[in-house]
């Protein structure tokens, strides 16, 4: 067993020089390999929106909740819609619909908050999101001092989901109305 694996190593040519050895296992790197892939002519130019289109809900739902965190809340927007239209059907979909909604209230553009959290309604009707959506209608209205419509989102709020956490919040803001 020895003989044969000294026949084998000592076959090899010991002297070969670094001149010898093939490029691919070369220590220098080619000068293509130094180059960015941006500055390299063979890598395909790829845009932001195109990067974000090809990744998974999820990936884009965390993005946008960064954003929307970091008060980026074009970028949030963005996220967040790209989600729905790109993925109407996951389970984030609802979710997304409601942070853009959440994204205008905060941005004070009521009208535009009111219309995201009614397509929750419309599109989710069985979600998890309906109560919250329904109590931040409730909520829009108000600021738009609608008390009419906040006190007919809020009672609904309240009486379709009684023992919940969007229940009792409309309960506490319908006290204030008062």
């Amino acid at each position: 067993n020895f003989d044969f694996w000294y026949q084998i190593f000592s076959s090899f040519d010991t002297k070969t020089t670094k001149e010898e050895i093939p490029a691919v296992i070369s220590d220098e790197p080619s000068e293509k390999e130094l180059l960015t892939p941006e500055q390299r002519s063979d890598t395909p130019k790829i845009t932001s929106e195109e990067s974000i289109q090809s990744q998974s809900p999820e990936y884009i739902y965390n993005k946008g909740f960064s954003a929307l965190k970091t008060k980026n809340y074009t970028k949030a927007i963005s996220m967040f819609k790209t989600i729905v239209s790109k993925y109407p059907t996951h389970t984030l979909a609802d979710n997304a619909i409601y942070w853009t909604g959440e994204t205008y209230y905060t941005q004070r553009d009521f009208p535009e908050a009111i219309r995201s959290f009614n397509r929750i309604i419309e599109k989710y009707p069985e979600g998890d999101k309906v109560a919250g959506a329904l109590l931040k209608i409730g909520y829009s209205y108000y600021s738009m001092k609608d008390n009419e419509n906040a006190i007919k989102y809020l009672k609904k709020v309240v009486v379709d989901y009684p023992f919940s956490v969007s229940g009792s919040k409309a309960e506490a803001m319908l006290h204030k109305i008062d």
